[in-house]
């Protein structure tokens, strides 16, 4: 398997950018491009190397896709429960985890696919391994319309929406948004991209998986994910 063409790997990424809603969504000429067309498996640049799906542009700038989904289950009940799934490495499984019950927030599909993004953003150290862009793959328009076009206007508003009711998983919203704020102060691009869901069924079974199999006893508020060994 491959290694992405990519510059010399430093602790210095880049200078820092500042992406508008709309330069945060990862775009194809064609709708039907299939994902793995663009992004194909490749070992990253690590000290335990590993494979990745990795697309490398004409600036020899590394892109990892990571596949995210969300998945509820008893929805509007008092047993209801929640699970992300993720898809990085080429081949296998995925990975799943339930959602955190946090009090005052419905553990609902919505919820889950934003919880999914976050994670992405948090179980490893993406440059670390030598990528400079990082591509959330969903196949939910909340997550990636909400970072791509209604944010703005959110924000504006003060987490209100144009109908004036508050801005659901506001918390949530609030934790990817100041990781990405974080990933574009050292120079790293994160770009959201909107998968066909027929794309994504790996993520989404571990999702499901993960909301089916979620204790009781999941925690009561948004936990960081330790780094994984994937």
């Amino acid at each position: 398997m491959p290694r992405p063409r990519v510059t010399t790997f430093t602790d210095t990424f880049g200078p820092p950018i500042q992406c508008t809603a709309e330069q945060r969504q990862f775009k194809t000429h064609s709708p039907d491009t299939h994902p793995l067309d663009l992004f194909t498996p490749a070992i990253n640049i690590c000290s335990i190397p590993a494979p990745r799906f990795v697309h490398t542009d004409n600036t020899h700038m590394a892109s990892i896709l990571i596949f995210t989904d969300g998945a509820a289950v008893n929805e509007n009940t008092p047993d209801q429960r929640a699970g992300f799934g993720l898809y990085f490495v080429p081949g296998t499984r995925g990975f799943g985890q339930a959602v955190e019950s946090v009090p005052g927030h419905a553990c609902n599909t919505n919820r889950a696919e934003l919880r999914a993004a976050l994670a992405a953003l948090t179980i490893r150290f993406w440059p670390g391994e030598g990528f400079r862009r990082i591509v959330i793959g969903a196949s939910s328009e909340y997550v990636v319309k909400g970072v791509c076009e209604w944010s703005d206007n959110w924000r504006r508003r003060g987490w209100r929406t144009s109908r004036g009711t508050a801005v659901t998983n506001r918390d949530l919203w609030e934790m990817l948004f100041a990781r990405i704020d974080e990933f574009e102060e050292s120079g790293i691009k994160v770009q959201f991209y909107l998968l066909k869901s027929q794309w994504n069924k790996v993520a989404a079974d571990r999702a499901v998986e993960a909301a089916l199999e979620s204790a009781n006893d999941v925690p009561s508020q948004v936990t960081g994910i330790a780094y994984v060994d994937l």
